[in-house]
């Protein structure tokens, strides 16, 4: 897993040429990179719209842009001339696609538009290189991440040949990162800054799905509970430490659940959906979240999701 900071909402996390789909049979890679392009807008609007929403909730924050950027270095060997057919000209940084109603479109920005600057900060150009690679993306998406949250941002961009200026205004958000991870995967994580959807569990679910997946994933960056998981595991590997560290992520799961139901109604998604979820597929996704057995059974998971809607349902009203 990348440990680089991103700002873009969500991007093809795929390195093709290195993973199980290199095989794909050449009339296939189109269809798989269409595939992928969907996927990536999907998930990207419903972060934007969770991330954006519940700024309020997070210490740590980022400019929202709808931005989601591709680089001609991920299309290394076989996947070089379908991408291109597919998305067109693609630059060392390019724009992939963009959340509709987001900053970006709003500002006019266009998929396919190559983004050399942010506020005259230039970046490479593309050039040939050994081995496909999502670096050059990375580096504009820290850029971007780094700009003040609230401030205009001023794009430099190149459109059929022609360079011109956009002036974006972002709006505040919770800083995580998104990404569809190619092939078969049935999962979803987080290291605390990345969330990772992998792109079978996707395709198995509805949008509301989804967005509870996200949401609860974020909850996670949003409490932390990486980096104390982290602060516990430097005690060693005793019986004892990894008792404790179990018990603990446990109750972050817990903590999670709670919090990803005010996160969903917050961002104008039903909060029952979290519920309806476990009830439906949360057998299966704990077995994928997981090996080591720190989920609660996926009934009593709804039954707490459903107290917890209860719970703040009756703080509104009172």
């Amino acid at each position: 897993m990348s440990k680089s900071k991103f700002i873009a909402l969500a991007g093809i996390w795929v390195v093709l040429a290195s993973s199980a789909l290199a095989e794909a049979p050449s009339g296939e890679r189109f269809r798989i990179l269409e595939r992928l392009r969907q996927d990536d807008l999907q998930v990207s609007s419903l972060a934007y719209r969770l991330v954006v929403a519940n700024s309020d909730r997070c210490a740590r924050q980022m400019p929202a842009t709808g931005l989601i950027l591709h680089s001609i270095d991920q299309y290394h060997g076989p996947w070089r001339l379908p991408a291109v057919q597919l998305f067109g000209t693609i630059g060392a940084t390019s724009v992939e696609g963009i959340v509709p109603q987001s900053p970006a479109e709003l500002a006019g920005v266009e998929a396919g538009d190559e983004l050399i600057a942010v506020n005259g900060q230039q970046f490479g150009l593309a050039n040939s290189i050994a081995a496909a690679s999502t670096s050059r993306r990375d580096q504009a998406e820290e850029t971007l991440m780094l700009q003040p949250e609230r401030d205009p941002i001023r794009l430099t961009v190149v459109r059929a040949g022609v360079a011109r200026e956009i002036i974006l205004r972002p709006l505040p958000a919770c800083r995580s990162r998104f990404e569809v991870v190619a092939g078969s995967a049935r999962f979803a994580r987080t290291d605390g800054q990345i969330i990772q959807l992998g792109q079978e569990l996707i395709r198995t679910l509805s949008e509301e799905d989804i967005a509870f997946v996200i949401s609860h994933e974020l909850a996670h960056s949003i409490l932390d509970h990486r980096t104390q998981l982290a602060a516990l595991e430097k005690r060693g590997r005793s019986r004892a430490t990894v008792q404790m560290r179990n018990e603990l992520a446990r109750e972050f799961e817990d903590q999670a659940d709670r919090l990803s139901v005010r996160l969903l109604a917050q961002a104008g998604f039903d909060p029952r959906a979290a519920p309806r979820f476990m009830r439906k597929h949360g057998k299966d996704y704990n077995k994928a979240s997981t090996g080591r057995g720190i989920h609660r059974p996926a009934r009593e998971r709804a039954e707490l999701m459903d107290a917890e809607i209860a719970r703040f349902k009756s703080e509104q009203d009172g």
